[in-house]
């Protein structure tokens, strides 16, 4: 029997590689963290960027769930749909930290803007003048987040658009100095809407 090399049940998955990360996560800055921007990210105190990209791995696409009840029909039940969907399920995404903790720092800032730790309120943002503005708002602190699911070319071949998305959650961090792999970490993020497109 002669196995056609064009045929869709012989080539070979783009997932089915050896490498964990063939997943890119970019994320579009909210506009809170925006206003921190400034000089350079190494101060400390701001953010220099517009998009952060990570290369990611785990569960990076949430399940989908319209769920289904019972209908009585000639005395039997019938399942049909509620046309509803619940609210998602929160997604974590594995990352590696890069060497300047850059990608990591700026989840941390972001968390942290939602509930400073120096003074435990909620979208503490303090203006040019050092006024505290303490307005903040859902579209001000989420963003859009775009997971690229990438071939065997690193070419992105479907995507998974999150809309108003921020995180809620970083994992720790552990050291091992007997291993030489980089060091990992995760963030959980929630969101709006779900959208998935071919690229």
């Amino acid at each position: 029997m002669s196995i056609d090399p064009n045929s869709l049940d012989y080539m070979p998955s783009p997932l089915n590689k050896s490498v964990v990360d063939k997943f890119l996560l970019v994320i579009n800055i909210p506009p809170a963290l925006k206003k921190i921007n400034s000089k350079s990210i190494r101060n400390n105190k701001s953010i220099q960027l517009d998009t952060l990209q990570f290369s990611v791995w785990g569960a990076v696409v949430p399940r989908i769930n319209v769920p289904a009840i019972d209908l009585k029909y000639m005395g039997a039940n019938m399942p049909v749909s509620t046309h509803a969907r619940p609210s998602w399920d929160p997604v974590t995404v594995n990352f590696h930290v890069d060497n300047l903790w850059s990608n990591y720092w700026v989840i941390y800032k972001w968390l942290d803007l939602m509930r400073s730790d120096e003074d435990g309120q909620f979208g503490a943002i303090v203006d040019d003048q050092g006024i505290l503005d303490s307005s903040a708002s859902l579209p001000e602190y989420s963003t859009e987040m775009v997971v690229y699911s990438l071939d065997e070319y690193d070419k992105p071949t479907v995507k998974w658009v999150y809309t108003y998305a921020f995180p809620t959650n970083l994992g720790s961090v552990e050291f091992n100095e007997q291993q030489t792999s980089q060091v990992k970490c995760d963030f959980t993020f929630q969101f709006s809407q779900l959208q998935c497109e071919l690229v």
